[in-house]
Protein backbone atom coordinates (compact mmCIF):
# COMPACT_ATOMS: atom_id res chain seq x y z
CA UNK A 1 0.00 0.00 0.00
CA UNK A 2 1.58 3.28 -1.08
CA UNK A 3 1.07 6.10 1.40
CA UNK A 4 1.50 9.82 0.89
CA UNK A 5 2.14 11.97 3.96
CA UNK A 6 1.50 15.65 3.23
CA UNK A 7 0.67 18.73 5.23
CA UNK A 8 -2.33 20.79 4.16
CA UNK A 9 -0.22 23.25 2.12
CA UNK A 10 1.56 20.42 0.31
CA UNK A 11 -1.74 18.65 -0.35
CA UNK A 12 -3.14 21.84 -1.89
CA UNK A 13 -0.15 22.25 -4.21
CA UNK A 14 0.00 18.58 -5.21
CA UNK A 15 -3.73 18.23 -5.82
CA UNK A 16 -4.58 21.71 -7.09
CA UNK A 17 -7.51 21.68 -4.65
CA UNK A 18 -8.23 23.73 -1.53
CA UNK A 19 -10.84 21.50 0.16
CA UNK A 20 -9.72 18.47 2.17
CA UNK A 21 -12.17 16.00 0.57
CA UNK A 22 -11.19 17.10 -2.93
CA UNK A 23 -7.49 16.83 -2.04
CA UNK A 24 -8.02 13.26 -0.82
CA UNK A 25 -9.90 12.28 -3.97
CA UNK A 26 -7.29 13.72 -6.32
CA UNK A 27 -4.25 12.43 -4.44
CA UNK A 28 -5.96 9.09 -3.81
CA UNK A 29 -5.96 8.41 -7.55
CA UNK A 30 -2.16 8.10 -7.38
CA UNK A 31 -1.59 6.87 -3.82
CA UNK A 32 -3.42 4.00 -2.16
CA UNK A 33 -3.61 5.93 1.09
CA UNK A 34 -3.30 9.65 1.75
CA UNK A 35 -2.50 11.10 5.17
CA UNK A 36 -2.94 14.87 5.38
CA UNK A 37 -1.59 16.63 8.46
CA UNK A 38 -3.69 19.64 9.39
CA UNK A 39 -1.52 21.20 12.09
CA UNK A 40 -3.52 22.29 15.12
CA UNK A 41 -6.66 20.78 13.54
CA UNK A 42 -5.25 17.24 13.61
CA UNK A 43 -4.95 14.91 10.63
CA UNK A 44 -7.00 12.85 8.20
CA UNK A 45 -6.66 9.62 6.25
CA UNK A 46 -8.37 8.93 2.97
CA UNK A 47 -8.11 7.80 -0.60
CA UNK A 48 -9.83 8.30 -3.95
CA UNK A 49 -13.16 7.91 -2.12
CA UNK A 50 -12.46 10.92 0.10
CA UNK A 51 -11.81 11.26 3.83
CA UNK A 52 -12.44 8.06 5.79
CA UNK A 53 -10.95 8.97 9.15
CA UNK A 54 -10.11 12.23 10.90
CA UNK A 55 -8.77 12.97 14.37
CA UNK A 56 -8.24 16.26 16.14
CA UNK A 57 -5.03 17.40 17.80
CA UNK A 58 -4.62 18.33 21.45
CA UNK A 59 -4.23 21.99 22.29
CA UNK A 60 -0.54 22.66 22.89
CA UNK A 61 1.72 25.69 23.04
CA UNK A 62 3.48 25.80 19.67
CA UNK A 63 7.10 26.86 20.02
CA UNK A 64 8.65 25.52 16.80
CA UNK A 65 7.18 23.32 14.07
CA UNK A 66 10.57 22.01 12.90
CA UNK A 67 10.48 18.22 12.82
CA UNK A 68 6.77 17.87 13.58
CA UNK A 69 6.01 16.20 10.26
CA UNK A 70 8.89 13.77 10.65
CA UNK A 71 7.78 12.93 14.20
CA UNK A 72 4.23 12.37 12.94
CA UNK A 73 5.33 10.05 10.13
CA UNK A 74 7.74 8.10 12.33
CA UNK A 75 5.11 7.48 15.01
CA UNK A 76 2.46 6.58 12.42
CA UNK A 77 4.69 4.07 10.61
CA UNK A 78 6.04 2.64 13.87
CA UNK A 79 2.50 2.03 15.12
CA UNK A 80 1.52 0.46 11.81
CA UNK A 81 4.52 -1.87 11.85
CA UNK A 82 3.53 -2.91 15.38
CA UNK A 83 0.10 -3.94 14.06
CA UNK A 84 -2.02 -0.94 15.11
CA UNK A 85 -5.11 -0.06 13.11
CA UNK A 86 -5.33 3.17 11.12
CA UNK A 87 -7.12 5.08 13.89
CA UNK A 88 -4.39 4.23 16.40
CA UNK A 89 -1.67 5.06 13.85
CA UNK A 90 -3.27 8.44 13.20
CA UNK A 91 -3.63 9.16 16.91
CA UNK A 92 0.01 8.23 17.62
CA UNK A 93 1.20 10.37 14.73
CA UNK A 94 -0.79 13.34 16.00
CA UNK A 95 0.51 12.84 19.54
CA UNK A 96 4.12 12.75 18.34
CA UNK A 97 3.72 15.77 16.07
CA UNK A 98 1.97 17.70 18.83
CA UNK A 99 4.77 16.91 21.28
CA UNK A 100 7.41 17.94 18.73
CA UNK A 101 6.05 21.47 18.35
CA UNK A 102 6.38 22.18 22.07
CA UNK A 103 10.17 22.48 21.89
CA UNK A 104 12.74 24.26 19.74
CA UNK A 105 14.33 22.33 16.91
CA UNK A 106 13.89 18.96 15.30
CA UNK A 107 15.96 17.01 17.84
CA UNK A 108 15.51 16.55 21.58
CA UNK A 109 17.91 18.25 23.93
Amino acid sequence: LSTLFANDDEAAVLSGETELVAQMRVLGRTYGRVVIKLGARGAAIGDAGGVRLMRSAPVVEVIDTTGAGDAFAAAFVSAELAGADEAACLERGIAAGSAAVTQVGGQPG
